[in-house]
Formats: structure tokens, C-alpha cells, sequence
């Protein structure tokens, strides 16, 4: 049955397909199909060093591969220019930013009725991707949400997360090389906030990718130790 094999390359090139169709989320910043990648890689991480093992593996992973889809219906024209960073800060940003979850939840089932998945597993998968950006205090993720919202973090860290902002610095006119620098000397990375991961081996996971960063940042801002800086 297919919910129990589920072919996870398939669905992959489908989310591709879809993301090189935008504008936005194909390269740069917002490369999803590296990111997607990550997620999907960071989830089978968190599982691989799980000691309990009452976690649906295949819905986790099919999830993983959907969850940013609703990015595309996402309506990035009005929120973004491209000549300045300020926009990020502006709540029209974050509130067309925050719909992505809701509006993945019909492509989701549209991808996955496709390939003829089941309509409970699609059930399932669909909480998973509406649910992956709650972190609401009064509510409880069950283990399934917790290790894909913590595969979402994890997945830009490490590499990601010293790859991503010379990407977003480029794609941004206040920014080069020398900025890009500067940002990740002084950013504090999202898995070092407290409250931010839920699990206990995934706090291990990040905390080894966050060394390699920071060695990473701490060998690239050699480059910039000038007396004309």
C-alpha cells in the first residue's frame, strides 16, 4: 500500500515542479527545494536518534516534503522589494507570511490524492502541515508535529544557515559580501532561543550543527579584519 511506501522522490520533483513555477521560491532566500530537502533529511535525523519509536515515520516524511507548499499561493508581490530588507519588519509581512500553513493544506491533499494515497493518510499529513507552525502556548504537538516542527528549524542550521544569508543579502540591494559578514558575526540563530525545539535529541542535533557554523562565520570573518573596516 502506498501509505506505508510512499515514494518520497516522486513527491519531491512534484513540490519542485511547483516551486519553479514562481518567481520567489526557486532560488535565493527562498530556495524551497533545497530547504525542502533539508527538512525532509532533518526529520529522518531526529528519528534515526529517537529512542522511543511510537512516531509515524511515513506521514512525518510526506509531510516534510509538503509542508511549505502553501508558499506558492502565498501573494509575495504586495509584502516585498526587493531594494530593501525593511519590509520584513512590516506586519503586512508577517501576516501574509503566516497564511502559508492554511493554504498548503488543499495542495497537500491535492498532490497526495494524485498519487492515490489514502484519505486518512492524507488526513493525517494535512494536520501536520497546517499544524507546523503552531507554537501557541496552549498547544500541545503531538510527537509527529514536534519532530517535523524541530526538522523545520534544524534544516537551517549548519551549512543552511551560513549559506542562506549570503543568498539573502544578494538578493537584497543594501547588502554584499561585507554585510552579509556583519549579519551572521552579530545573528542569533532561531535553535538557540529558547523554547524554539521540542525534543531533547534534537537540541543535540542543532547544537552540533550550530559549531560547525560558527566556526564556519568565525573562518569568514577573517576575510574582512582590515584596517579600512
Amino acid at each position: 500500500m502506498i501509505d506505508k511506501n510512499p515514494n518520497y522522490k516522486e513527491l519531491y520533483e512534484e513540490v519542485c515542479k511547483l516551486y519553479d513555477k514562481t518567481k520567489h521560491f526557486k532560488h535565493g532566500p527562498w530556495d524551497e527545494t533545497y530547504f525542502t530537502l533539508r527538512v525532509f533529511e532533518s526529520a529522518k535525523d531526529i528519528m534515526n536518534k529517537l529512542k522511543e519509536k511510537n512516531f509515524d515515520k511515513e506521514t512525518i516524511l510526506v509531510a516534510a516534503i509538503l509542508h511549505d507548499i502553501g508558499k506558492i499561493k502565498v501573494d509575495m508581490e504586495s509584502v516585498i522589494d526587493y531594494s530593501t530588507s525593511d519590509c520584513f519588519d512590516k506586519p503586512e509581512f508577517s501576516r501574509e507570511w503566516r497564511k502559508h500553513p492554511i493554504l498548503g493544506v488543499p495542495l497537500a491533499k491535492k498532490i497526495m490524492r494524485k498519487f492515490g494515497y489514502s484519505e486518512k493518510f492524507i488526513e493525517k499529513v494535512c494536520c501536520l502541515v497546517k499544524n507546523h507552525a503552531n507554537r501557541k502556548k496552549d498547544f500541545i504537538p503531538s510527537l509527529n508535529l514536534q519532530i517535523l516542527q524541530d526538522a523545520d528549524i534544524i534544516a537551517d542550521c549548519g551549512y543552511a544557515g551560513f549559506i542562506r544569508p549570503f543568498l539573502f543579502g544578494g538578493k537584497f540591494s543594501y547588502a554584499n559580501v561585507i554585510g552579509s559578514i556583519k549579519y551572521i558575526q552579530k545573528e542569533k540563530h532561531r535553535v538557540e532561543k529558547k523554547g524554539f525545539l521540542n525534543l531533547d535529541v534534537s537540541k543535540e542535533i542543532a547544537e552540533k550543527k550550530m559549531k560547525l557554523q560558527k566556526r564556519l562565520i568565525k573562518e569568514i570573518s577573517k576575510e574582512i579584519k582590515s584596517e579600512l573596516l
